[in-house]
């Protein structure tokens, strides 16, 4: 399968090696082609470097990380997008206290009305980096669940295959409007991480731990420790 990777942070190179390992062919794209090529790097064979248009051109799904930015800003006219599954695994910006305002329209749902051809699927937001590190065949063990919910049921079971080959224990939720559910659960879950009231429970198990020698390109900083 041709998978294309917009945006190289955490999460989309994360996702990307381990669909490289799969044997997917992954194209990575970024604003910066050094960002996409280390990441490229990382994967290995499967994988090359692009920009973000190129991979949405040469690709079938695409995972989506530009939060909060129009998707025609990220890749151009939005017709590239057309007829593609669109993994969205983003979630909103920390507020200060962890005091969130209520969802009343999801990040996922909002993508789907930018780009109303395109087959949006909310998915792996749930996930926190440490786990990424364990898959695929370590993660099994732990049954670590991972949810998908869209308005195309083709493009869902598309993504939960995508899940499961990584090691997930996938479970579809249906429709794309229980994105604000999954997003509220990825709130919760990012307070226990960052707040360190209990950062184990994030993990959906506390037998689970960040590896000693992260393989998958180490975490980068990010700004959402600032926001306690």
């Amino acid at each position: 399968m041709n998978i294309g990777i917009i945006g190289t942070g955490n999460m989309g190179r994360a996702l990307g090696i381990l669909w490289a390992e799969q044997g997917h062919n992954i194209t990575f794209g970024a604003r910066s082609i050094d960002k996409a090529e280390r990441a490229a790097t990382l994967a290995g064979k499967n994988a090359k470097a692009a920009s973000n248009r190129q991979a949405a051109e040469v690709s079938e799904v695409l995972l989506y990380t530009a939060r909060g930015i129009h998707p025609e800003a990220v890749v151009g006219a939005g017709e590239v997008l057309k007829e593609k599954v669109l993994i969205d695994c983003n979630n909103s910006d920390v507020p200060k206290n962890f005091v969130y305002p209520a969802i009343e329209e999801s990040l996922a749902e909002i993508l789907q009305k930018q780009v109303p051809e395109a087959k949006v699927v909310k998915s792996f937001n749930t996930i926190a980096m440490e786990v990424f590190e364990h898959c695929p065949d370590n993660i099994k063990s732990y049954q670590i669940s991972n949810f998908v919910c869209g308005d195309n049921e083709e493009a869902r079971n598309l993504v939960r295959q995508l899940s499961e080959e990584i090691g997930f224990d996938t479970i579809d939720c249906g429709e794309l409007v229980r994105a604000r559910l999954l997003e509220q659960q990825a709130d919760f879950i990012r307070f226990l991480l960052i707040s360190g009231t209990r950062p184990g429970a994030a993990f959906s198990t506390p037998k689970i731990s960040p590896v000693n020698t992260p393989r998958l390109g180490g975490k980068e900083a990010t700004k959402l420790g600032e926001l306690k």
